[in-house]
């Protein structure tokens, strides 16, 4: 056996120490894109639960108010107190926002999950705005508002 030959197999401690950083870097950007992809999917199906529950609400409400006969504020002094609507059979609905259990009712039932964060409703003649907040986990804020014209009633 030659002497020159088995000092020269194998790799230096530094080769070694250089892969490895490579190595530890590589997998270090493969988990936090990971982690990122993670964490961006449940934040976006959060926020499409929210905006379910708030468009669910604003269309119950929409159908309501475009039959009604009469809108208007269960307290004129507080607008975003919330609203009521009587039908031309003289049923009436009325929708709050009750901030503690963080959701819509309507007659004092619920009509959205616990993710309603605000809402402001707008009675001006015959048309009525209404606007909902909304917010799940990571969701962050989402939006949604529409605006009704009463088809039935006068509102004069």
């Amino acid at each position: 056996m030659k002497k020159g030959k088995l000092d020269e197999a194998g790799f230096t401690l530094v080769e070694v120490m250089v892969a490895f950083t490579i190595f530890a870097l590589l997998t270090t950007a493969v988990l936090f894109l990971f982690r990122e992809g993670y964490r961006s999917y449940f934040q976006e199906l959060d926020r499409q639960e929210v905006e379910a529950d708030l468009r669910r609400a604003l269309d119950r409400m929409s159908l309501r108010i475009r039959e009604a006969e009469k809108v208007e504020y269960l307290n004129p002094r507080d607008p975003s107190a919330g609203i009521k609507v009587r039908l031309p059979n003289k049923e009436e609905y009325t929708y709050t926002y009750n901030s503690t259990r963080k959701e819509l009712q309507e007659k004092g039932q619920s009509v959205t999950g616990p993710v309603v964060t605000g809402a402001n409703f707008n009675v001006r003649g015959s048309a009525v705005s209404v606007e909902l907040k909304g917010e799940k986990g990571n969701s962050g804020e989402v939006k949604l508002s529409t605006q009704v014209i009463i088809r039935v009633g006068d509102q004069g």
